[in-house]
């Protein structure tokens, strides 16, 4: 049987073998500056990847009924400014024309753009916040106004609102807030 000094010193097999390097032990003092090669990823927790998943879709929902919203506030806003909606017969008949000029007229479609125009912006937010799983507080405000008739988009959040609830309330979903 050939002893192991009786092997010529060259490896045929050597250039299979390197870089290769036992692994390091914790007690060593240079283990924490040479850890890995990829040491900047760490994985993180099953929980919160489970509770990003299950948050995932009502977020984006949210987001787009907030975005919906913001643009038809917006519409609203130049078709109240631009006085096409005064020339409309109102619900009794006959189109007032001094209705352009009248204060109580212009304070409320400015109150109605900038109530719609906030809606839009918060539960566009609420939905970003959810998405990053922060703040659930707002979160649960912003999906509870989405399902209030503030205008045509409370269609699509109470559907999209009911179930951003749910999810929330969620015990996975709880903890990762």
């Amino acid at each position: 049987m050939p002893r192991p000094n009786d092997y010529d010193d060259e490896d045929p097999y050597a250039d299979r073998y390197e870089g290769d390097q036992p692994r390091r032990r914790r007690d060593d003092p240079d283990y924490d500056d040479q850890r890995h090669d990829y040491q900047d990823y760490e994985r993180p927790r099953r929980g919160r990847d489970a509770a990003q998943q299950r948050v995932m879709l009502p977020a984006i929902f949210l987001m787009v009924i907030g975005g919906l919203g913001f643009l038809l506030a917006i519409a609203n806003a130049i078709f109240a400014f631009s006085g096409a909606g005064a020339d409309q017969p109102g619900p009794f008949g006959k189109p007032d024309p001094n209705m352009k000029n009248d204060p109580a007229f212009i304070t409320g479609q400015v109150i109605a753009v900038v109530v719609t125009i906030g809606w839009g912006l918060l539960v566009f937010f609420g939905g970003l916040q959810m998405k990053n799983l922060k703040s659930r507080g707002f979160v649960m405000f912003s999906a509870i106004l989405a399902m209030l008739p503030c205008n045509w988009c409370c269609l699509l959040g109470i559907p999209f609102g009911i179930w951003a609830l749910v999810v929330l309330n969620d015990e996975t979903v709880k903890r990762s807030f």
